[in-house]
């Protein structure tokens, strides 16, 4: 039998517990299939469906690209690919990084809101930053129920503070309250809240937003009605905005850092190369030697600034 209700949870840095709290607390045959998303390394395999195994909900699974939906299983994001829905089925993608992850919350919450609408009860749990919080106000607009988890309890509070401020959820509970409140739904949905619609499936307006991808290096065109505001490239790369500020702050460090070895290595060459022509050309060896100072200048100058600001950064955490 295929679901006819989603139940769509993400989470990132400190969510493992509260996850395993709401698969403990979820009934084995609950009426609809449960689609995970953790925020995880690209290159190592994910044990998460093992560790929701040893409680006593639904059985969990790495998710396999073209699975048939089913109720009472969870289907978790494999490292490196998005999970998304699609004609109701599992689909996995190695598209673009969203907010700097793959996988990333996002691309779920949309799917699982465009697929199923007022079907799909969403969960937000402890996390950086705030990857989930567009998916969660697409649910929002499509009817859905949104959860997010309590900040008090959360680990990493950044991402429900986020939810909460923008996403405008139904719920906001301690983990050991989810579980219970998602069986309860899925099981009297009448007592849903009933949303119009009438935004659910509007076509954002774009226009140029003046940066550029950290990732690819393309124009970003800022989706103008969005709060708080989104970007995304022609290749598909999207970012919230805190998402950009901080990509963007490790690509300026990257070109800060090369710039320091490019002018290391050309003092190098002027050095060598002002040494060599001593004896034959003094006044050229002169100027050379002159050059190479100079540079290591302002390479030393570059150096000392960017590990001020680092070292501002380690006191502010």
């Amino acid at each position: 039998m295929q679901a006819s209700n989603i139940v769509v949870i993400g989470g990132s840095a400190g969510a493992i517990g509260p996850l395993q709290q709401i698969v403990k607390d979820l009934p084995p045959k609950i009426a609809a299939a449960v689609l995970v998303v953790l925020h995880v390394a690209p290159d190592y395999p994910s044990v998460l469906p093992e560790i929701l195994n040893r409680e006593r909900g639904p059985a969990a699974l790495s998710a396999t690209d073209g699975a048939e939906i089913r109720p009472s299983i969870i289907y978790v994001a494999p490292p490196d690919h998005h999970l998304i829905i699609s004609d109701g089925a599992v689909r996995l993608t190695r598209g673009p990084l969203e907010n700097r992850h793959r996988p990333a919350i996002d691309p779920l919450f949309r799917s699982a809101a465009r697929a199923f609408g007022a079907g799909v009860v969403a969960v937000l749990l402890s996390g950086a930053r705030d990857d989930g919080i567009a998916g969660l106000q697409l649910v929002t607009n499509s009817g859905g129920t949104v959860i997010v988890l309590d900040p008090k309890e959360a680990r990493f509070p950044e991402m429900p503070i986020n939810a909460i401020r923008y996403a405008r959820p139904d719920y906001v509970l301690p983990a050991r309250e989810i579980g219970s409140t998602i069986t309860r739904l899925i099981e009297h949905p009448d007592r849903r809240k009933q949303v119009a619609m009438k935004n659910a499936n509007r076509k954002a307006t774009e226009k140029p937003s003046g940066y550029v991808c950290p990732d690819c290096g393309g124009p970003l065109f800022e989706q103008n009605e969005d709060d708080p505001p989104r970007f995304r490239c022609r290749v598909g790369h999207r970012y919230s905005i805190q998402s950009l500020l901080s990509a963007d702050g490790e690509a300026l460090e990257e070109a800060l850092w090369a710039a320091v070895r490019a002018l290391e290595g050309n003092a190098d060459l002027n050095r060598r190369t002002g040494q060599y022509m001593r004896s034959s050309d003094p006044s050229a060896a002169k100027r050379l030697l002159e050059d190479a100072e100079a540079r290591m200048e302002q390479a030393n100058l570059i150096r000392d600034k960017i590990l001020q600001v680092y070292k501002g950064d380690i006191d502010a955490a």
